[in-house]
């Protein structure tokens, strides 16, 4: 009778490569009738005297699975590999390398995997097609199977079977690259922690790398758009076109890209083809770039680290300034000074004529969410545009104001900050929450931020003559200073 805790010996010893013969398997507490039997039973294959083989790649995939359960990977991960060694084609050990590579993101491995499991039955065409179209964002195909993609229509990844509509759904938002509504909904039907087939585990881990992916490539589009680099931008879509990994989203940003260089280099100014339409797509292509900006916003709400918006905002201001023949004045910036208070809470404007502060008044009048107010001195007056104004639903203001305080004393900053951002919804004129905000933002680093919010506090109190406590203008001198100097901050410029 061979002993289990043997046979887990001998497991130990093929994944680790080591020669099979007598003396080894004596070392396992085999017995010469043991190894007579092992040989009978196709554990080991006799290769000449003294020398055994082993070949039984499914009793060797269930050990290494077992030790997957105790966290011992690295070991599973040898067993799983000396299967392949004992049979090339074995699928449930290439199917769990696989999903080990793409966990550690060695792409390229996983896709050497995934080769192994397509020559086997276990996948079907459609799953073959699915797979391939998901790692083809991570891995670096063949060109034989670059040229397989670019024929591929939603039908090849979709089963036939209509009991499979809910997966087919995952399968149609991935196609689309909706990674993130893939991924919600094939946790509908097999919730994290469920019982599910490794396919699904391997799916699974894919939609997560795809989104990681699609996040840090949106991240770095807007820092381009935010830099104003746009043939960068052209350059970067164009080789994710090459990859497959082209969408609306990103063909949107690379029109708008395209458009902004065209303007730049040539100062044509596109036409504007559609004049009302609730669809962003159409607003976009028929080039009315305020209409797209508001339906955009509208839907979406205003986000500081989107590309569109950045592109979109910037092409009404050149649009605007490039139609007019007279200078380029405060008069045309309105849409941007919106889109600046929109992403930094307020915006202080220079000193100017009081006719011209009542013209960017009544101009911005249009904004239901926005708001001005004066700061500073009789005869050095300036302007003040704060975006945001109070939520229909009630506020209890007083536990923001609590909140404020405990956040600010234990030097969470950035909660501090949020909260005195909800604050000042509802106390447009309350010195604490501005300089809460300003000093919130110099913790923060973010200097020009601090400056603009600390100075409407110490303007405020000198022009009303309040307590000396809200004078910042030491601190603002200090970060002007730091800002004209930037090698004197600690990690360069903030």
């Amino acid at each position: 009778m061979i002993r289990e805790e043997n046979l887990h010996k001998l497991y130990a010893l093929v994944s680790q490569n080591e020669t099979l013969n007598y003396k080894t398997l004596y070392s396992c507490g085999f017995k010469a009738m043991d190894i007579i039997e092992l040989v009978l039973k196709k554990y080991l294959r006799v290769k000449g005297f003294d020398s055994f083989e082993f070949e039984n790649p499914s009793k060797l995939y269930e050990y290494s699975f077992s030790l997957l359960a105790k966290g011992r990977i690295q070991e599973a991960k040898n067993g799983f590999k000396t299967c392949l060694k004992i049979d090339a084609n074995f699928y449930p050990a290439a199917l769990q390398l696989f999903i080990k590579s793409l966990e550690t993101s060695e792409y390229d491995w996983a896709l050497s995997y995934f080769r192994i499991m397509t020559k086997n039955k276990n996948l079907s065409l459609d799953e073959k097609n699915f797979f391939l179209y998901l790692l083809s964002f991570l891995a670096n195909l063949s060109q034989e199977e670059k040229d397989c993609l670019k024929e591929l229509h939603t039908g090849d990844i979709l089963i036939a079977d209509k009991e499979n509509n809910e997966i087919n759904e995952v399968r149609k938002l991935s196609f689309y690259q909706k990674f993130t509504s893939a991924k919600r909904k094939l946790n509908e039907l097999f919730p994290i922690g469920g019982d599910y087939p490794a396919e699904i585990k391997a799916l699974k881990i894919l939609l997560n790398k795809n989104i990681k992916l699609q996040k840090e490539n949106y991240a770095l589009l807007s820092e381009m758009a935010c830099k104003e680099d746009y043939h960068s931008i052209i350059v970067f879509i164009s080789r994710l076109k090459e990859k497959q990994a082209s969408n609306s989203y990103l063909n949107i940003i690379l029109y708008l890209a395209k458009t902004m260089e065209n303007i730049l280099k040539n100062g044509l100014i596109p036409d504007v083809k559609v004049k009302k339409t609730k669809s962003f797509k159409r607003a976009v292509y028929g080039n009315n770039f305020a209409l797209a900006y508001k339906i955009k916003r509208n839907k979406e709400g205003h986000s500081n680290h989107d590309a569109v918006y950045f592109l979109l905002s910037k092409l009404i201001m050149l649009t605007n300034k490039n139609k007019t023949n007279i200078p380029f004045d405060d008069s045309l910036k309105i849409p941007e000074l919106v889109i600046a208070a929109e992403e930094n809470g307020i915006v202080i404007l220079p000193q100017m004529a009081k006719e011209r502060r009542r013209a960017i008044t009544l101009d911005l009048q249009s904004y239901p969410n926005i708001s001005v107010f004066l700061i500073g001195l009789s005869g050095a007056e300036r302007l003040v545009i704060k975006a945001g104004g109070a939520d229909e639903k009630k506020t209890n203001v007083s536990e923001l104001v609590k909140l404020s305080k405990e956040t600010y004393s234990l030097g969470n900053y950035e909660e501090c900050l949020m909260v005195n951002m909800e604050l000042l919804k509802h106390c447009r004129f309350n010195l604490e929450t501005y300089a809460k905000l300003g000093i919130c933002y110099y913790k923060l680093g973010n200097y020009a931020l601090a400056i603009d919010y600390l100075t409407i506090p110490t303007e405020i109190a000198k022009a009303q003559n309040l307590s000396s406590a809200y004078d910042y203008s030491n601190l603002i001198n200090h970060l002007k200073c730091l800002l004209e100097n930037p090698d004197n901050i600690k990690g360069g410029r903030k």
